[in-house]
């Protein structure tokens, strides 16, 4: 199934991907789905971001940092594409490359447009160590489970869902996706996560690999698994 079927998005979405994980990858798939079905479709940051792997009519960023990344856009440059772009997506929060994120106080930078927000993580995570490598801003991570030790599919259900997308606009949809799904293991990860996901309280979650065809394997909803 379709990213962009899956998730029930319509023209006027106003998309915000949030945590760690895939968030890049899955903001490009979700515009090519999107343009790929005659939308309008364009995909920005309020973060930094390196230069995106889309055409240059289908991505918005500002100018370039020392880093080498791209600065992300106001609030106001965001609310200005949506009366050009029929789907805005917005990668709305950066990771440093881990797995999974925990937001610090000032974090994610969500747009107050947004009607839907994607809360990511990659199944990768599952087993892991609470460290550095595998986590960022673990030490919060940590703080917020009172323990160390390794990462749970109940952790990572709990910081999606109850952390991730703080701050978000009252009315957004969120769906969390778990993503790197494209193996026999992750998936089984995957899977846990998603069950520990339904027993947060999220009405949907969704299995997700941004490498395979079609990008979403499974969908959890609240009395059953989808295929």
């Amino acid at each position: 199934m379709r990213l962009l079927e899956a998730l029930g998005l319509r023209a006027g979405d106003v998309v915000a991907l949030v945590g760690g994980g895939g968030k890049t990858a899955l903001g490009h798939l979700l515009v090519r789905e999107a343009v790929s079905l005659g939308l309008r479709a364009v995909f920005t940051v309020t973060t930094k971001i390196f230069t995106p792997d889309l055409p240059p009519d289908q991505w918005a960023a500002g100018p370039p940092l020392p880093d080498g990344k791209l600065s992300g856009l106001s609030f106001a440059d965001i609310e200005a594409l949506r009366s050009r772009y029929d789907l805005v997506v917005v990668e709305a929060d950066g990771s440093a490359g881990r797995p999974l994120k925990f937001p610090a106080a000032h974090e994610p930078v969500i747009p107050p447009s947004a009607t839907v927000v994607l809360p990511v993580v990659g199944a990768s995570v599952v087993g892991r160590p609470l460290a550095p490598e595998w986590c960022h801003r673990w030490e919060l991570a940590a703080s917020f489970a009172g323990r160390g030790g390794a990462i749970t599919a109940t952790l990572i259900a709990r910081i999606l869902w109850q952390a991730a997308a703080r701050g978000r606009p009252a009315g957004a949809r969120v769906v969390p996706l778990v993503n790197q799904a494209d193996n026999a293991e992750r998936l089984a990860a995957a899977r846990a996560v998603g069950q520990a996901l339904l027993r947060e309280g999220a009405p949907l979650a969704l299995l997700t690999s941004a490498i395979t065809e079609p990008p979403v394997i499974e969908r959890f909803v609240a009395g059953g698994i989808q295929a």
